[in-house]
């Protein structure tokens, strides 16, 4: 590495020519197709989503955070129709997506997006701090401070370092064929077999020093530039999804989203499709679960199906009952057995 930057900085690599050669090597395609290599797509989508954008075709978007990533956009097509590409990115707020939400409307002719709306990340904040915005704004020319770095540089000579992804646009970032990702699935046994990463391990805590669910006062609002979109893109479907968090997320910690939702569809407007999973016994069963959020990709295929059949929908007629009915299946969730399974493993003595 440093001998690369030697070299531009004495001199002898012209700066002209590291420019033109970082354009045509475009890792991220922001300008262009590959050029004498087959496509890869990077799984960092906060980039990568801006490359897709400018250089495919498609007409439906799915745009979610990491509970979104593995749904197939192939089995999307095949399931609802249309054009799908996936753009979802892990941990992607609601204001960066909406930043990228914007662009594609403004770049293509969109007829349906499927975004998942996450208890306690909604927002109700006017702006976004979106240090990616500017790949997402007008101005194509500012893309390219992307590459200005010394990582990419080396990159002209180390091909691989950039080159790593999918090379479909199937699902660029899905996470859920990897090996540590898997050894987390089949249950709560999966779960004590890892405890020691963080998150696990400060679940099964919170587990063991559970005296009654927490009810969050946090205030829930549908951030304000999303709801603009939605009324000036009246001509696109828009397909919100309430995730199925584990009833065990709920039961430790209950954040409603339901004063959000019910204030989305006060809006009445007839492009808007909300869909929800709480009712059902998905999140009962944790063998589908990594962690208290994250699932494999039979649920997000079961939502496609939702969708495509018209089911699990959320209404103004029955917004209500499913709330009630959710709580009630929260508050009817039993911990016990999970405490007994920590006991008799003995992870918390290691």
């Amino acid at each position: 590495m440093k001998k690369i930057l030697w070299f531009l900085f004495s001199g002898l690599i012209p700066l002209s020519s590291i420019g033109i050669a970082l354009y045509i090597f475009d890792p991220y395609q922001l300008f262009h197709k590959p050029i004498l290599r087959k496509p890869i797509f990077n799984a960092d989508m906060y980039y990568q989503a801006a490359g897709i954008i400018n250089n495919y075709a498609f007409d439906s978007v799915i745009l979610g955070s990491s509970i979104l990533v593995n749904t197939s956009s192939n089995e999307a097509s095949s399931k609802i129709g249309y054009q799908w590409v996936n753009l979802s990115a892990g941990g992607a707020s609601v204001e960066i997506r909406t930043d990228i939400l914007r662009y594609v409307l403004k770049n293509k002719k969109i007829r349906n997006i499927i975004f998942s709306l996450e208890p306690g990340w909604l927002s109700n904040k006017n702006t976004s701090t979106n240090k990616y915005a500017y790949l997402y704004d007008q101005n194509r020319l500012n893309d390219f401070k992307t590459y200005i770095d010394e990582y990419f540089i080396a990159c002209l000579f180390i091909h691989k370092l950039c080159l790593k992804g999918q090379n479909t646009l199937d699902r660029p970032a899905n996470w859920i064929n990897e090996t540590s990702t898997k050894m987390r699935l089949g249950g709560f046994q999966s779960w004590l077999k890892n405890a020691d990463r963080p998150d696990l391990n400060s679940v099964i805590k919170q587990i063991m020093s559970f005296k009654q669910t927490e009810y969050s006062k946090t205030l829930q609002e549908i951030y304000p530039p999303l709801i603009q979109i939605l009324k000036h893109h009246q001509d696109t479907k828009f397909i919100f999804i309430i995730p199925p968090f584990s009833r065990l997320s709920y039961k430790i910690k209950f954040i409603s989203i339901e004063p959000a939702i019910k204030k989305l569809l006060a809006l009445d407007l007839k492009n808007v499709f909300i869909f929800g999973f709480d009712t059902t016994s998905i999140p009962d069963d944790l063998s589908h679960y990594v962690d208290t959020a994250h699932y494999d990709e039979t649920i997000n295929s079961f939502m496609l199906d939702a969708i495509k059949n018209n089911t699990h929908r959320i209404t103004l007629k029955n917004v209500d009952s499913y709330f009630q009915e959710m709580r009630k299946k929260v508050e009817a969730y039993d911990l016990e057995p999970l405490k007994q399974q920590i006991i008799k493993s003995g992870v918390l003595n290691k």
